[in-house]
């Protein structure tokens, strides 16, 4: 009997994925909104292997804080790679784009902002400062009026 070559291994897609391909199927009107996760998920799992996570506090650690309203991270806790944090966040603006879901201009100020060296770095330092529950009212509107136009593209990228 003649030999048959092995059978090309074909990966089985994530489960989120296969959901949210069936969700499209079931909901054409949600084809874009289906699409632009799909995307999105993909470009989590191409760099979740380089991300390193914060390390967690101790119970304890994690009782006092939520006792004292403060909040569980900091920023300096996020142990960021720059060089990984600013793909995503391109690749992310990108995908935005692709889908009008970011505004021409909003998406040329992250670009230029992208470019600039290491300008970048406190722009998101104080937009994660500020946004988190109990900043200053005052310092959320400071940075807010900063990131705004694209603040949806840092929430995403820093996930």
């Amino acid at each position: 009997m003649p030999a048959r070559p092995p059978a090309p291994s074909t990966r089985a897609e994530p489960r989120d994925i296969v959901e949210l391909r069936s969700l499209r199927i079931a909901h054409p009107e949600l084809e874009a909104a289906v699409d632009v996760q799909i995307e999105l998920l993909g470009l989590q799992r191409r760099i979740q292997g380089r991300v390193t996570v914060p390390a967690i506090p101790s119970q304890e650690a994690v009782a006092e804080r939520l006792a004292q309203g403060v909040p569980l991270l900091r920023f300096e806790h996020i142990p960021l790679a720059w060089t990984d944090f600013r793909f995503v966040l391109r690749e992310t603006a990108g995908i935005l784009g692709r889908f009008d879901l970011i505004e021409a201009d909003a998406l040329k100020a992250l670009q230029a902002l992208l470019r600039e060296g290491h300008e970048l770095e406190p722009v998101v330092e104080r937009w994660f400062t500020a946004t988190q529950r109990g900043g200053a009212p005052e310092a959320r509107a400071t940075v807010a009026d900063a990131v705004v136009p694209f603040e949806q593209a840092l929430t995403l990228a820093i996930r």
